[in-house]
């Protein structure tokens, strides 16, 4: 699963401002050579953004708390 998530990461870092468009493929190629289920690696990736949404939400609440 490592593995896996790390190429899709560094698949997606390469392909730029276009991953969108390739994010579904890219995630069927990876789940396919690493012989990792689809779902899990988008419940993985769901997991990752949201953990990261959550941390940016905290530190603009600090960051409005310091201005104030």
């Amino acid at each position: 699963m490592k593995k896996a998530v790390d190429e899709l990461f560094k698949k997606l870092d390469t392909k730029g401002s276009n991953f969108l468009n390739n994010f579904e493929k890219t995630i069927s190629d990876v789940s396919k050579r690493y012989r990792v289920p689809e779902k899990q690696l988008y419940d993985y990736f769901e997991n990752y953004v949201n953990s990261q949404t959550v941390i940016w939400q905290e530190v603009e609440l600090s960051l409005i708390h310091i201005w104030r």
